[in-house]
């Protein structure tokens, strides 16, 4: 039965992850989010134990189901994000892939693969200087404290990588003069919302206030 179950799964990611990559924008593409919002759903009318249970065949790297959700959030955190940028952006399906209980599904290995393969396709920001808005995703939603300080941490680490990296091209020449002059680092505003979802952390689960001294120490 769970053999029968994991099979069914990888099978609708694989293909809603196809849908999103292939036929972004189209009518076909929406019933990519009426999956993300039926699995929201569900998921948050189960118990934790099968949440964790669910989380558990979706770490198995050894197993197809790991794959074809993590294709397929990446592709929904691009179309998403897309949306949103767009003139009069919706941002709709950014919330939803940015809820807690869809978050809940995600082992933490494979959210800091997620946010560091969407810092090596879409940086931080866009030519004009904006922060993307699939760093929405990535302080939001937690699913605890513990994840949103490592994600926390691995784009400080990116960011700095990234400055450093643009500061030698620049200094070399190979930029032009309005790419040198864009803002680096990790933007302000992300900054300030990994602060703002701490807290909101700790406001959930005030046993994790416990681990807040140890994780600033590390």
């Amino acid at each position: 039965m769970v053999t029968t179950l994991v099979r069914s799964l990888t099978s609708c990611f694989a293909r809603m992850a196809e849908l999103l990559t292939t036929q972004a924008g189209t009518a076909q593409a929406s019933n990519c989010w009426k999956f993300v919002q039926e699995v929201h759903d569900c998921l948050s009318e189960l118990p934790a134990a099968a949440v964790g249970r669910l989380r558990s065949w979706v770490g198995k790297d050894d197993d197809e189901l790991a794959p074809a959700v993590e294709r397929f959030m990446l592709a929904a955190i691009r179309a998403a994000s897309s949306t949103a940028a767009a003139i009069g952006g919706d941002l709709t399906n950014l919330r939803w892939i940015c809820r807690r209980h869809f978050k809940l599904l995600l082992p933490e290995p494979m959210i800091c693969r997620i946010v560091t393969v969407a810092v090596a396709a879409d940086s931080f920001i866009d030519s004009a200087g904006q922060t993307r808005h699939w760093l929405q995703w990535a302080y939001s939603g937690g699913p605890n404290l513990s994840v949103l300080w490592e994600v926390y941490v691995l784009l400080r680490r990116l960011a700095a990588e990234s400055a450093a990296a643009t500061a030698e091209a620049a200094a070399a020449g190979l930029l032009p003069p309005e790419v040198s002059a864009l803002p680096r680092g990790l933007p302000e505003t992300v900054e300030r919302s990994f602060a703002l979802a701490f807290v909101d952390e700790v406001y959930r689960d005030p046993a994790s206030a416990a681990n807040w001294e140890a994780l600033l120490n590390e």
